[in-house]
């Protein structure tokens, strides 16, 4: 059963609505998720919601990183972004989205038996 965060859908809302200039709807979005995963007898506070003039698509992604660290989705949500891939602990730098590095070859068994897919 396919299975999607509420946080995920959130934040993919979020820089939607920050790339076509809903600003206000971006910020609205990142502070759901981030209210309701703050806890103010740790923080020491009560959560201060970003406000329009502070939000920034940097916040988004990092925010998007923090929830959704460990499900494996990163590289496919950075090219559906059309964002450069960093190279993290291999390499210094970054490589194009569109580069063929990042194109899973299509499994033998898939392509002998159809004829569209090179077999």
């Amino acid at each position: 059963m396919p299975v999607i965060r509420l946080a995920e859908v959130y934040l993919t809302r979020s820089i939607i609505r920050m790339k076509s200039g809903n600003v206000q709807g971006a910020a609205d979005d990142l502070n759901v998720v981030r209210a309701r995963s703050w806890d103010s007898a740790i923080a020491g506070s009560e959560y201060v919601p970003v406000t329009p003039d502070q939000i920034t698509e940097a916040m988004i992604h990092e925010e998007r990183l923090i929830e959704m660290w460990n499900e494996g989705d990163r590289l496919n949500y950075l090219r559906g972004l059309k964002m450069d891939i960093p190279r993290g602990d291999r390499a210094e730098g970054s490589d194009p989205y569109t580069s063929e590095i990042f194109i899973y070859p299509m499994p033998q068994s898939e392509t002998i038996y159809n004829e569209n897919l090179g077999g």
